[in-house]
């Protein structure tokens, strides 16, 4: 599944490791260094409170965009990560980091609180307008996490790439649970009270019910609900009016019929 940030910026997923000469060439985007000369004017510019640590650190801002206004944070306690925000966007929350991770916040969302933790070598992709009341993700062991665009995450909703400790089979002394990525496709719907554990798939238009707890792959246009989550309903998505208004059942199918060309 390539996601608008593949098809748009592939210099910042393809070339990590030589991003300090790529990602200047990003036309209307600036590229600032996290050291301390920088940190008060990342704050007064852009909005964005910034506690660095160690060396290599970068933003990625677009320079033309508004200071952000829901006094989000970036405490970054390790080297060679980089942060990409592309804006107007509604971040309001805290990204931590170890070293060696990307994470990048696409814009155009109404609600963007996120509580993310990444240890080390980790990437997070949030899609471009794609909205969060309450989300919390724990990435860990090298592994991707990425929300298609046009998403709706309601609050206390939970997602992890690892279990973060190991469980041990005692008969053969080997761990059982190892990190997996989790990738959500465009215009999914996830209720509040939903935690999606690591190696979960979940396909287009789909939909999780409040209180789930998603343990394996969901197909596109399904209903899950339940712990562990199942299949309730297929062939149905969704709209955010209620009642739903014609005008969005008709963008939906062109939603849907674009994405699954």
């Amino acid at each position: 599944m390539a996601t608008s940030l593949e098809r748009d910026f592939p210099m910042v997923l393809k070339i990590f490791d030589r991003y300090r000469e790529k990602l200047p060439g990003l036309d209307g985007y600036e590229v600032i260094g996290l050291v301390p000369d920088r940190i008060g004017y990342i704050h007064e510019r852009h909005g964005i409170s910034i506690s660095a640590e160690g060396s290599n650190n970068w933003l990625v801002i677009r320079q033309d965009g508004p200071p952000l206004q829901g006094r989000p944070s970036i405490l970054v306690r390790g080297s060679d990560n980089l942060i990409v925000i592309e804006t107007p966007t509604a971040f309001s929350g805290t990204v931590h980091m170890g070293s060696g991770n990307v994470c990048v916040l696409r814009g155009h969302q109404h609600a963007l609180a996120l509580e993310v933790n990444m240890y080390d070598r980790s990437t997070l992709i949030w899609g471009r307008a794609s909205s969060t009341y309450r989300t919390r993700i724990w990435m860990h062991g090298e592994k991707r996490l990425i929300v298609g665009d046009d998403c709706l995450f309601s609050e206390n909703i939970m997602m992890h790439t690892s279990d973060h400790h190991s469980i041990i089979d005692l008969a053969s002394m080997q761990q059982t649970n190892f990190p997996a990525e989790v990738i959500i496709a465009d215009h999914v719907w996830i209720g509040q009270n939903v935690t999606i554990l690591p190696g979960v798939t979940i396909g287009l238009g789909a939909i999780i019910s409040s209180g789930s707890v998603v343990t394996k792959a969901v197909g596109a246009t399904e209903l899950w609900g339940g712990s562990p989550a199942r299949l309730l309903r297929q062939n149905v998505s969704w709209v955010t009016s209620h009642p739903a208004v014609r005008e969005e059942i008709d963008a939906l199918k062109m939603i849907l019929a674009a994405r699954t060309q």
